[in-house]
């Protein structure tokens, strides 16, 4: 690859790292929040829940806005949206906390739905393997995230911060990703083009790949916001909590990497499908009825969580490509399915924090996404392979 590119890749992974630490970095702290602020656990949880709300909602936006921007200066500007609203999380006011949840969320938004466009753009003939290193950027900027937000409250606490200071420390890495993308949005101008498009919205398989995508989403969502708790409700110290959250989103890295590469092998994908979403399903009921059974059940548990997760969302997100004959609809697909999909994930949040409210544990919500991954699985089933969206 020319120089150009290596520095592209560099900018690409730097972005990718950004796309999740405002939301991962909330959970191991959401005690502290509530606490702090006098919030319920379903007010709580509309921290995640509206920048997810707002991936689903200025998805097609995006592809709109793009055409006049270009993709290189819509990045660098969600970057920036990213990095400036994360550091006023130092603000003492829920309303301040909660709008930069809105604007967070509007900036990851825009950058993971742009991305794609420029890796294919650039590396058509290395797109699985960029996408690869992209979705690797995204776990990894979460775990470090969710393992090091206790121990940085921890220091500043000691100092005369909090929780506060620990949440907009985040935005630092933004400012970096920023750097390295200045070069690309000064070189590149708009595209053209920018027409609207429809969503395949008659068809069955549209429907189903919806619904997978969907409950993934919802199940990836929900767990970056309430695992650490339920483990701080079974017993276990925040600290200790952030760092089984770290674990389970490092599994996820290594679940992205290790079963889209076998995955890819077989034309019809439905078995690997079939078992991350077994493993996730275990997962979530181990976490849910057995959350410290004996010593290592804790890390055993997300272990087994964090590799069905992880091994699920790439797969789910490469369904639009499985399920179209053309670039173009997979194009429509994809879009259909981030408006849909993250707009009902966006719930998860919320009513998990609600049902735990209601319940007074954390036993009946993750039971309540087990079931729910279990009628994944029956989707899966029935997505057989040679039916696309163009041709019944």
């Amino acid at each position: 690859m020319k120089s150009r590119h290596w520095l592209l890749l560099a900018a690409i992974f730097l972005a990718a790292l950004n796309l999740r630490p405002a939301l991962s970095s909330v959970s191991p702290v959401l005690g502290q929040i509530q606490s702090g602020l006098g919030l319920g656990r379903a007010v709580a949880g509309l921290l995640v829940t509206i920048p997810v709300l707002c991936m689903a909602l200025f998805a097609p936006l995006s592809t709109l806005i793009e055409s006049r921007l270009g993709r290189e200066r819509m990045i660098l500007g969600a970057l920036v949206l990213i990095g400036v609203s994360t550091g006023f999380r130092f603000l003492d006011s829920a309303a301040a906390l909660f709008g930069t949840a809105l604007f967070v969320g509007l900036g990851i938004a825009v950058a993971q739905t742009v991305l794609p466009g420029i890796i294919k753009e650039n590396f058509a003939s290395r797109a699985a393997l960029i996408t690869g290193l992209y979705t690797v950027g995204v776990n990894l900027g979460a775990t470090l995230a969710a393992s090091a937000t206790v121990p940085l409250t921890g220091a500043l606490e000691s100092s005369g911060g909090s929780w506060r200071g620990a949440l907009a420390l985040w935005g630092l890495p933004a400012m970096l990703a920023v750097a390295a993308w200045l070069t690309p949005a000064l070189r590149n101008g708009p595209r053209g083009g920018g027409d609207v498009v429809g969503f395949p919205l008659r068809s069955p398989r549209a429907w189903l790949v919806v619904g997978v995508f969907s409950v993934t989403a919802l199940g990836y969502f929900s767990v970056l916001t309430w695992l650490a708790p339920l483990f701080q409700g079974a017993g276990i110290s925040s600290a200790r909590s952030g760092i089984l959250l770290s674990v389970t989103t490092g599994c996820q890295i290594v679940g992205a990497l290790a079963v889209p590469a076998v995955a890819v092998r077989f034309t019809d994908r439905r078995p690997w499908l079939a078992l991350v979403i077994c493993a996730t399903t275990v997962g979530l009921l181990l976490v849910a009825f057995a959350p410290r059974a004996f010593a290592g059940a804790p890390y055993l548990w997300v272990v087994v969580l964090g590799l069905g997760q992880g091994g699920l969302f790439p797969l789910s997100l490469n369904l639009p490509l499985d399920n179209t004959a053309s670039p173009e609809m997979a194009g429509r697909l994809t879009a259909m399915a981030f408006l849909f999909g993250y707009a009902l994930a966006a719930a998860g949040p919320a009513a998990i924090g609600a049902l735990r409210d209601a319940t007074g544990g954390f036993t009946g919500p993750f039971a309540a996404l087990a079931a729910i991954s279990i009628l994944q699985l029956l989707g899966v089933l029935r997505m057989t392979p040679g039916v696309d969206v163009e041709r019944p």
